[in-house]
């Protein structure tokens, strides 16, 4: 899609008429006066290629950026998701009557993030409390219960302190095809009847890091929301309890659903592929090709509540040349067919190459 089309060598043919016309001769190719044709031909080019930008960066498929925010916000009135800080209960271990302000800094410990608690709590022996990373994003994710324990503060009355939960919540600001999806999708919440593109809007829009989202109802009145996280991951509580706070909103529900949250249940698979081809000096290659074209497949699978995995489609993405004569699923030994509130996981997976024997 282009505001006009332009092309370079009927442009330099034009000039070239054009140059003949005011001084009488016909520049001759690499002449000084054809190079500054060329010069001006440059100029053109890069003006059209920017005009073309600009014209193409007002429709919501090629905007950018901050193009794509004000589309987003002053054509579907929503706003990009901004980064969020990961979570982490921290418990304090004291040796007298203590209180903890409000702020108290905690570090992990590489030093790379740092906990600053929500409240001021008070105790005499422990004490917990909900801390937030000072760094908005997914950096600061992952810690497992006891690496975030280096106290900044100097605070009398503290043995030690440490997390007790797995830091999680952390999400970096949504990117432009998560926000363009969204776009797309939230025409569907001026509906007043809770349809199934509007509870999927609406999960995506509780935070950065909600994946594909799986909607329906078991039963009248009730709603089943169901989802992974953005990297095919299974959720934790905490993304359940933020996706069930939001969709809970009596501005975003209808008054008569019940809306119910959860994480997919998960149904663990093995794959294990022989692909026979006829030459095997392109063993290594078609070995590559054929994991390449697999893990594709698997990873989409993976990352989708409700898709099943399909024996034919594995002997599909795996034919990547005209050497593969055959291609053999072990296991699974059948189709691995889920519901809408289940996910496949693949626990291993192997695939290997021999000579084809007609």
């Amino acid at each position: 899609m282009e505001a006009f089309s332009f092309d370079p060598a009927k442009e330099k043919a034009r000039l070239r008429d054009f140059w003949e016309r005011l001084t009488g001769y016909r520049p001759r190719p690499s002449s000084p006066d054809d190079n500054i044709l060329d010069l001006a031909l440059y100029i053109q080019t890069i003006l059209a290629d920017y005009i073309n930008k600009k014209y193409r960066a007002g429709f919501l498929s090629y905007a950018k950026g901050k193009e794509l925010d004000i589309i987003a916000r002053d054509v579907f009135g929503i706003e990009r998701l901004s980064a969020v800080p990961a979570v982490a209960i921290l418990r304090f271990y004291l040796s007298q009557q203590t209180t903890i302000p409000a702020g108290t800094r905690v570090a992990t410990k590489d030093l790379k993030v740092v906990f600053q608690t929500e409240e001021a709590v008070s105790g005499n022996t422990v004490v917990d409390v909900r801390a937030y990373a000072q760094t908005a994003g997914q950096v600061g994710n992952g810690y497992l219960p006891g690496e975030v324990s280096v106290l900044l503060d100097d605070i009398a009355g503290v043995d030690r302190v440490e997390n007790i939960t797995v830091t999680t919540g952390g999400a970096d600001e949504e990117d432009d095809e998560r926000l363009r999806e969204r776009c797309m999708l939230s025409m569907e919440r001026f509906s007043t009847a809770g349809p199934k593109g509007a509870y999927i809007f609406h999960a995506k829009s509780a935070h950065p890091r909600i994946g594909d989202v799986s909607v329906f109802s078991p039963q009248p009145g009730q709603v089943k929301v169901v989802f992974l996280l953005d990297d095919g991951s299974i959720p934790s509580q905490t993304y359940i309890d933020i996706v069930s706070k939001y969709l809970g909103d009596e501005k975003v529900r209808p008054l008569t659903d019940q809306v119910v949250v959860s994480a997919p249940q998960v149904v663990n698979t093995s794959v294990s592929v022989r692909v026979h081809i006829s030459d095997m000096t392109l063993a290594s290659v078609i070995e590559g090709s054929a994991l390449k074209a697999l893990n594709n497949y698997l990873d989409s699978v993976q990352r989708t509540v409700g898709k099943d995995l399909i024996l034919s489609k594995i002997h599909d993405v795996c034919f990547v040349r005209k050497e593969v004569e055959k291609v053999e699923v072990l296991s699974p030994a059948q189709d691995v067919v889920v519901n809408q509130e289940q996910v496949v996981k693949v626990t291993s997976m192997s695939l290997e190459v021999v000579k084809y024997v007609g």
